[in-house]
Order: structure tokens, then sequence, then C-alpha cells
């Protein structure tokens, strides 16, 4: 059986070492975190809680599960990519052309929005960082679109929207050119590279905490 590619872009798994790392089937167990091959934006990530119970869990319940998991991911997203800038490293160019992630940091998104997720058994939340140029770019339609002044500010879910009708069609009809988005994600974006780093910084945001090795 070929290995699961999420492996490669995941960066945090709940109370398992990361020696035990191996099994897709064993990871989707607990709370974890891996990059999405089909970015919003530099370094967006989904967070998946599975239920612990047998017995069905409610939104709230999951909720109170994923809190403290986003809390620690907004602290590694403000320190990796707003002190430390690693979007505008060289080795991380074609990703950040590619998902228009330039400038500064200004926050990150947080999307409870999966139509893949039984909300009897899981909760799914996207984590999206938001730059600079995306909130230009999000200006600029907004006022292509609409007769305002021009310091009013709106249209960022259309604007995503517009990013993610372009995902799904390179993950429904497949990417341009010789090689799959796997292998766009993998030798070109280096999502794996990146992956490491976001495990390396939540690990030094959070001592010998969840998920070491």
């Amino acid at each position: 059986m070929a290995k699961d590619n999420r492996l490669d872009r995941l960066w945090y798994v709940k109370d398992k070492p990361k020696r035990e790392w191996t099994e897709w089937s064993n990871i989707s167990k607990f709370p974890h975190i891996f990059l999405t091959n089909a970015p919003l934006s530099f370094g967006h990530s989904q967070l998946v809680i599975p239920s612990q119970n047998e017995n069905d869990e409610d939104e709230s319940t999951f909720f109170q599960s994923a809190s403290e998991i986003i809390v620690g991911v907004l602290k590694v997203f403000k320190n990796i990519f707003g002190k430390q800038g690693l979007h505008a490293r060289l080795a991380y160019e074609a990703l950040a052309e590619n998902t228009y992630s330039y400038g500064k940091f200004i926050k990150t998104l947080i999307f409870r929005t999966s139509a893949n997720e039984n909300p009897d058994s899981e909760l799914k939340i996207h984590l999206v960082p938001y730059f600079e140029s995306i909130q230009t770019e999000c200006h600029k339609r907004f006022h292509s679109l609409h007769t305002a002044p021009p310091n009013e500010k709106g249209g960022l879910i259309g604007s995503i929207g517009e990013r993610e009708t372009q995902m799904d069609k390179w993950l429904v009809e497949g990417v341009p050119g010789p090689i799959s988005l796997d292998e766009i994600g993998k030798n070109v974006w280096k999502l794996p590279e990146l992956a490491k780093k976001l495990y390396q910084a939540w690990n030094c945001q959070h001592g010998a905490g969840d998920g070491r090795s």
C-alpha cells in the first residue's frame, strides 16, 4: 500500500511521538495538523479533531478540544511568518509566488469550512495565514466590484472563494503540465520541508510538548 502523502505534510499530532507518525490510519485517530496540498495561502494548514468518544460528540465538545490547539497555531504562525518571515525565503519562492503571499504577516484566518466532514465524528478547521499582499488583492477586488470610498475595505470571503475555485479545479481536473499536484507540493513548493519548520516551531514554542520526537 502506498504511503499517504499527508504524512509528508504533517506537522502536529497530539499525544503521539513523531517516531510513530508512520501510518495514517493511526494518525487519523488523534487531533492533527497538516499542510494542505491545495493552499489558499503560504502555510495554509488543516486541523482535524476526531471523536475521542464512542458516542457521538457535539459541536461544542469538538470546539473545546480544538481551542487550545488553535491558540498554539496562532503563536507558531506569528513567530514563523511574523518574526522570522519564512515566506520570504528563497527556498520557498515558488510557494510564495503561487499563493501570492508577500509582505507583512497580518493575522490567521480560521475557517470551519469543509464539504468533506462528518459533523458527528470529527471537526475540520482551516488555518490560513493572511499576508499584506492578499489584503491588497482583496481591496482591489472589492473596489472593482463596488462603488465605495477608497479607504473602505471588504471582499475577503469572495477573494478566498476565487482562490478555492482555482485550487478545486487543480484537485479535480489536474494541474496543466507533466507533473501532478502532489509532486508540485513535494518538489516545487517544498511542503514537506515547510512542515518540518512548523513542527520545529511548535516544539520550540511549547517545549517538550505534544508530538515531540
